[in-house]
Protein backbone atom coordinates (compact mmCIF):
# COMPACT_ATOMS: atom_id res chain seq x y z
CA UNK A 1 0.00 0.00 0.00
CA UNK A 2 1.00 3.46 -0.81
CA UNK A 3 -0.54 7.02 0.82
CA UNK A 4 -0.15 9.82 -0.94
CA UNK A 5 -1.07 13.33 0.78
CA UNK A 6 -1.55 16.21 -1.54
CA UNK A 7 -1.93 19.77 -0.30
CA UNK A 8 -1.00 23.50 -0.57
CA UNK A 9 2.41 24.85 1.04
CA UNK A 10 1.96 24.26 4.98
CA UNK A 11 -0.63 22.46 5.18
CA UNK A 12 0.83 19.62 6.90
CA UNK A 13 1.85 17.33 4.38
CA UNK A 14 5.49 16.95 5.48
CA UNK A 15 5.21 16.47 8.79
CA UNK A 16 1.87 13.89 8.75
CA UNK A 17 4.17 11.83 5.45
CA UNK A 18 6.62 11.39 8.22
CA UNK A 19 4.21 10.32 11.39
CA UNK A 20 2.76 8.08 8.92
CA UNK A 21 5.54 6.85 7.89
CA UNK A 22 6.81 6.02 11.48
CA UNK A 23 3.64 4.82 13.11
CA UNK A 24 2.55 2.58 10.04
CA UNK A 25 6.38 1.25 9.44
CA UNK A 26 6.26 2.53 5.94
CA UNK A 27 9.09 4.65 4.07
CA UNK A 28 8.64 8.33 2.75
CA UNK A 29 9.42 9.90 -0.34
CA UNK A 30 10.18 13.72 -0.77
CA UNK A 31 9.20 14.37 -4.59
CA UNK A 32 10.86 17.83 -4.30
CA UNK A 33 14.23 15.71 -3.93
CA UNK A 34 13.27 13.62 -7.10
CA UNK A 35 12.58 17.10 -9.32
CA UNK A 36 15.66 18.07 -8.18
CA UNK A 37 17.67 15.06 -9.15
CA UNK A 38 15.91 15.51 -12.11
CA UNK A 39 16.53 18.93 -12.82
CA UNK A 40 18.63 20.89 -10.32
CA UNK A 41 17.08 24.01 -11.01
CA UNK A 42 13.05 23.10 -11.02
CA UNK A 43 12.82 22.95 -7.39
CA UNK A 44 14.88 25.79 -6.17
CA UNK A 45 11.48 28.14 -6.27
CA UNK A 46 12.73 30.19 -9.10
CA UNK A 47 10.08 29.14 -11.41
CA UNK A 48 7.79 32.11 -12.63
CA UNK A 49 6.37 32.52 -15.83
CA UNK A 50 7.42 30.21 -18.47
CA UNK A 51 9.38 28.80 -16.01
CA UNK A 52 6.45 27.68 -14.22
CA UNK A 53 4.87 25.69 -16.94
CA UNK A 54 7.93 23.64 -17.11
CA UNK A 55 8.18 23.14 -13.78
CA UNK A 56 4.15 21.39 -14.08
CA UNK A 57 5.49 19.59 -16.90
CA UNK A 58 8.60 18.07 -14.91
CA UNK A 59 6.52 17.90 -11.86
CA UNK A 60 3.73 15.53 -13.75
CA UNK A 61 6.75 13.46 -15.58
CA UNK A 62 8.15 12.50 -11.80
CA UNK A 63 4.75 12.03 -10.60
CA UNK A 64 3.87 9.70 -13.51
CA UNK A 65 6.97 7.65 -13.42
CA UNK A 66 6.97 7.22 -9.36
CA UNK A 67 7.28 3.28 -9.03
CA UNK A 68 7.07 2.44 -4.85
CA UNK A 69 5.90 0.16 -2.69
CA UNK A 70 5.06 0.44 1.11
CA UNK A 71 5.99 4.86 0.90
CA UNK A 72 3.92 7.55 2.09
CA UNK A 73 4.35 10.43 -0.67
CA UNK A 74 3.63 14.19 -0.08
CA UNK A 75 3.90 15.94 -3.60
CA UNK A 76 2.62 19.67 -3.73
CA UNK A 77 -0.68 20.69 -4.67
CA UNK A 78 0.51 21.77 -8.08
CA UNK A 79 0.47 17.69 -9.07
CA UNK A 80 -3.39 18.01 -9.38
CA UNK A 81 -2.51 19.76 -12.73
CA UNK A 82 -0.66 16.71 -14.24
CA UNK A 83 -3.23 14.73 -15.65
CA UNK A 84 -0.46 11.95 -16.15
CA UNK A 85 0.64 12.27 -12.73
CA UNK A 86 -2.74 12.00 -10.76
CA UNK A 87 -3.68 9.06 -13.24
CA UNK A 88 -0.91 7.17 -12.01
CA UNK A 89 -1.11 8.30 -8.58
CA UNK A 90 -4.98 7.09 -8.51
CA UNK A 91 -3.84 3.58 -9.36
CA UNK A 92 -1.38 3.21 -6.96
CA UNK A 93 -2.05 5.16 -3.84
CA UNK A 94 -4.20 5.70 -1.19
CA UNK A 95 -4.63 9.48 -0.76
CA UNK A 96 -5.92 12.50 0.80
CA UNK A 97 -5.96 16.32 0.08
CA UNK A 98 -5.19 18.58 3.24
CA UNK A 99 -6.54 21.75 2.70
CA UNK A 100 -6.02 23.84 5.73
CA UNK A 101 -2.99 25.15 7.33
CA UNK A 102 -2.12 21.91 10.71
CA UNK A 103 0.54 24.55 12.17
CA UNK A 104 0.36 28.35 11.90
CA UNK A 105 2.74 30.86 14.00
CA UNK A 106 4.34 27.84 15.60
CA UNK A 107 0.26 27.34 16.75
CA UNK A 108 -1.47 24.02 16.10
CA UNK A 109 -5.07 25.67 14.56
CA UNK A 110 -7.93 23.46 16.39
Amino acid sequence: MNICLIGMPSSGKKRLRGIAGEKLGMSFLDMDLVIQEKDRTAASGNHCGARKEGFLLLEEEVGAELSMNNTVLAPGGSICYGKRAMEHLQGDFFGGFLGCALFRGGKKNR
